[in-house]
C-alpha cells in the first residue's frame, strides 16, 4: 500500500480500521477504569478483612490445632477454585500478571497500615499464599487470587481481530457502492473528452447515494449545455456559409463578366481573395463536422484508400507515399479524409518539400504520418497548436490561416479514439503522426 494511500478503498480501511482501534483502546481503558480497578479494590479490602477474621479466628484456637485448621482451610480454597476455574497448569512458569501486581501492591499496602508487614507468594495456578504469624508461629493461608490476564487479553485480541475483519468488509462494501457510479462518471468523462456525446448517468438508481446522483445530474446539465451550444455554433456556421457563399458567387460572377474589360491583374487578386474567403469557409465548415464526427457510422475500411481519397480532393504533387499494406479497421470514412487532407494542406502551407505521406502497423497500432522538411515548431507549442485558432505562423512560416488545419486534425482523431502527436522530425522539419491502440474502433 502505497503512503499517503491514494484511493478511496485504502483511506476508508485505514479510517474505519483507526476508529476502531481507538474505540477498542478506548473501551479498554474505560472498562480498566471504571470496572477493573474498582473490582480489585473491592476484592483487596475484602481480602483483608478475611485476613483479619481469619487471624483473630486462628489465634482462638489452641496452638495444636492451628496447623490442621490451616491446612484443611487451604485445600477448601483450592477445591473450591479448582470448581469455579477448572484445574490449574502448574507445568508453567508462573508470572504475575500487571492487574495482580496491583492487586498485591495494594493489598500490601493495607495490610501494612494494620502495623504489620505482608509476605505473599504463589504456589501456583491462581492462588496467592500470605504469612500470618501467630505467637510468633508462621502461617500460610491459601486465599483466591485473581484471574489471570491473558483470557481479557485473548477475548480483546480476537474482538479486535474480529472487527477489522469487519471493517475490511465494510470498506469494501463502501467502496463498492462508490466506485460504480465513479467509474461510469469517469467512463462518460473520458468519452466526453473524446468529443464522444455519452449516454446520461443515472441519477434515480435506488444504490446510487444523494451525493453521487448530484454530481451525474450536474454532469449531464454539463452534456446537455455543450450539446447546446455545439447545435447553436453548427447552425450559426451554417448560416454564415450560406450568407457568405451568395454574395462570394456573385463577385466571382462579376469578374468573369470583367474579364477582358478590367486589369488583369486587379481580376487575378480579387479572384485569389475570393478563393481564400472561400477556403475560410469550408475550414469553418470542416471545423464543424469535425466535431460532430461521432455521428458518422463506423465502416469496417481500407485507411490507405481513404489516404487516396484525400489526396484526389487537393493538389498533391510532390507527395510522395510511403503507405504499407494494412488491414482493414472500423473507421468513419468521411472523418479521417477530412483528417488526412487537413494534415497534407498543413504541411503544404507551413512545411517545405519533400513531404511524404507513411502508413503502417505496428503491434496492433495503425499509425499515420505526414512529414515535411520545414522549420519545425517548438516543441513547447505542439499542444497549443492543436487548439482552434491559434497559429504557429512565427515558427513555421508560410500564409497566413485560419488557424484551424490542426484543431481539425485533433477532433477527428479524438473521436476516433486515436492519439494525434507533433513531433520533431530528424534532420529538421515536422512530424504529424496519428495512431489508433489496439482494440480501439476507428
Amino acid at each position: 500500500m502505497a503512503w499517503p494511500p491514494r484511493t478511496l478503498f485504502q483511506r476508508n480501511l485505514l479510517l474505519i480500521v483507526g476508529l476502531i482501534l481507538v474505540g477498542q483502546l478506548g473501551s479498554a481503558w474505560l472498562f480498566r477504569t471504571l470496572v477493573t480497578l474498582p473490582r480489585t479494590t473491592l476484592l483487596m479490602e475484602s481480602t483483608v478483612r478475611e485476613l483479619q477474621a481469619f487471624e483473630h479466628g486462628l489465634s482462638a484456637l489452641p496452638a495444636e490445632q492451628r496447623p490442621l485448621f490451616v491446612e484443611s482451610f487451604n485445600t477448601q480454597v483450592q477445591e473450591a477454585v479448582d470448581r469455579s476455574e477448572g484445574p490449574a497448569d502448574d507445568s508453567r512458569s508462573w508470572r504475575a500478571t500487571r492487574l495482580q501486581r496491583v492487586f498485591l501492591a495494594q493489598l500490601a499496602e493495607r495490610w501494612s497500615q494494620t502495623g504489620r508487614t505482608l509476605q505473599w507468594r504463589h504456589p501456583g495456578g491462581r492462588l496467592v499464599q500470605v504469612r500470618l504469624a501467630i505467637d510468633d508461629q508462621p502461617y500460610w493461608v491459601t486465599l483466591p487470587g485473581l484471574p489471570p490476564a491473558p483470557v481479557f487479553s485473548g477475548a480483546w485480541i480476537a474482538a479486535s481481530l474480529a472487527t477489522a475483519l469487519l471493517a475490511i468488509i465494510g470498506a469494501w462494501v463502501i467502496q463498492r457502492r462508490i466506485n460504480r457510479p465513479l467509474n461510469a462518471l469517469v467512463q462518460a468523462s473520458a468519452a466526453l473528452g473524446r468529443g464522444e456525446r455519452p449516454e446520461p448517468l443515472p441519477v434515480d438508481a435506488p444504490h446510487t447515494p444523494r451525493e453521487i446522483a448530484s454530481v451525474s445530474q450536474a454532469f449531464n446539465d454539463m452534456v446537455a449545455s455543450l450539446a447546446q451550444s455545439e447545435r447553436e455554433r453548427a447552425l450559426m456556421l451554417a448560416g454564415l456559409s450560406h450568407d457568405l457563399r451568395t454574395p462570394l458567387a456573385k463577385m466571382r460572377l462579376a469578374t468573369e463578366m470583367l474579364d477582358g474589360r478590367a486589369e488583369a491583374e486587379l481580376l487575378a487578386t480579387v479572384n485569389r481573395n475570393i478563393d481564400a474567403m472561400d477556403g475560410l469557409l469550408s475550414r469553418f465548415l470542416d471545423f464543424m463536422r469535425s466535431s460532430q464526427g461521432e455521428r458518422e457510422p463506423l465502416v469496417e475500411v481500407d485507411l490507405n484508400a481513404l489516404v487516396h481519397e484525400a489526396l484526389a480532393l487537393c493538389p498533391h504533387d510532390g507527395v510522395q507515399l510511403r503507405l504499407s499494406p494494412l488491414p482493414p479497421r472500423a473507421m468513419r470514412p468521411q472523418g479521417v479524409v477530412r483528417l488526412v487532407l487537413n494534415l497534407v494542406v498543413n504541411a503544404q502551407r507551413h512545411g517545405a518539400p519533400p513531404i511524404e505521406l507513411a502508413t503502417g502497423e505496428d503491434q496492433g497500432e495503425l499509425w499515420l504520418e505526414v512529414r515535411d522538411r520545414g522549420p519545425g515548431i517548438d516543441a513547447a507549442q505542439a499542444e497549443s497548436l492543436k487548439q482552434p485558432f491559434a497559429r504557429g505562423d512565427q515558427a513555421r512560416g508560410g500564409p497566413s490561416g485560419a488557424g484551424l488545419g490542426l484543431a481539425i486534425a485533433d477532433r477527428v482523431a479524438k473521436a476516433h479514439g486515436a492519439r494525434f502527436d507533433l513531433l520533431p522530425r530528424e534532420g529538421g522539419g515536422l512530424i504529424a503522426r496519428v495512431t489508433w491502440p489496439v482494440g480501439r474502433p476507428g
